[in-house]
């Protein structure tokens, strides 16, 4: 495995209580290392014709591209938002101990 297999996808919830659920499930169901969740961010965007801001819960998931899908999959079924961000980036580098952790404990 090489760092091309590594991803992080940054997602959001309206609320802590749907953050700490997505999180919770894509751990359980190995689609993710580790969920870094940030609370108290304000959102400005252009929705339906009409500018809105509100309070969300960022989500940062640490992850293997492999398990992309399934894991965009699960954000899905699981969100409240009609259409949930779901962003992935890759990982270019990174510690190898760090990488080699999320391996094992998605294998």
């Amino acid at each position: 495995m090489d760092n091309s297999d590594f991803v992080l996808v940054f997602s959001s919830a309206g609320s802590q209580i749907e953050a700490n659920h997505i999180a919770e499930t894509l751990i359980e169901k190995k689609l993710a290392a580790c969920v870094s969740i940030l609370p108290g961010v304000t959102s400005h965007y252009c929705w339906k014709d009409k500018r809105e801001s509100s309070y969300e819960v960022s989500i940062i998931i640490k992850s293997l591209r492999s398990k992309f899908e399934d894991l965009k999959k699960e954000i899905i079924e699981l969100h409240s938002f009609e259409v949930p961000e779901i962003l992935v980036v890759p990982v270019l580098d990174g510690s190898k101990d760090y990488l080699n952790w999320m391996k094992e404990v998605m294998a």
